[in-house]
């Protein structure tokens, strides 16, 4: 199985000025339009409580992350692999917490996370197993998993790869995920249920801790 090459997803984003980036990360709050949208079915599929210790896996620049703690989510944290990205959240929302650690050794105690949110970030790992293995280690007991991903067999999502490959904007770890795939490389782990969304461009993901 193929490594997923760190160093793409560490400088993949780190191309403007840090000032510009937490600027950029504030606008998205307010431009995210579907987050309602994909927020309820995380709702639906969870039924989240307030109290339940939520960690935003690959959070990028840390929108998402705000917008959920926004939802009175306030015990929520998000990690990055990218120390650039990180310091654009910490910068961008200073009442989270955030912190720089890769999703295939997670610098968190085991069974230490209610539930992680992780979005388009798992279709970057050329090997789910290991990403599953350490979903499973830190999280609790019947801990659960909300995964919001491209989904392969929507041509859209095909041609958004090349374009973003060509253009520099997608690292060669990515490709659409298949579900399928999803299921077979978490399994071991998790109970897994998969939905889709948006006219069959995104795969829904839920998983529940074995």
């Amino acid at each position: 199985m193929k490594n997923q090459d760190k160093n793409a997803e560490i400088t993949l984003h780190k191309t403007i000025p840090l000032e510009q980036a937490v600027e950029n990360e504030k606008a998205l709050v307010k431009k995210f339009k579907r987050f309602n949208y994909y927020f309820n079915i995380f709702i639906n599929k969870l039924h989240p409580k307030k109290t339940d210790s939520i960690l935003d896996a690959c959070c990028g620049g840390g929108y998402l992350t705000y917008l959920i703690y926004s939802k009175g989510f306030r015990n929520i944290t998000g990690f990055d692999i990218s120390p650039f990205s990180i310091n654009v959240a910490k910068k961008a929302f200073p009442d989270i917490a955030f912190f720089v650690s890769d999703a295939e050794s997670i610098s968190l105690p085991s069974k230490s996370q209610d539930i992680i949110f992780i979005s388009n970030a798992l279709h970057h790992f050329p090997d789910l197993k290991k990403v599953s293995s350490e979903f499973s280690r830190i999280l609790k007991s019947k801990g659960r998993v909300f995964a919001i991903e491209p989904n392969i067999f929507n041509p859209i999502n095909i041609l958004r790869e090349i374009i973003g490959k060509l253009k520099n904007e997608k690292t060669e770890n990515e490709f659409p995920l298949s579900p399928f795939r999803v299921k077979k490389e978490f399994s071991k782990d998790f109970k897994v249920k998969l939905s889709y969304a948006r006219f069959f461009t995104k795969l829904i993901v839920v998983m529940e801790k074995h």
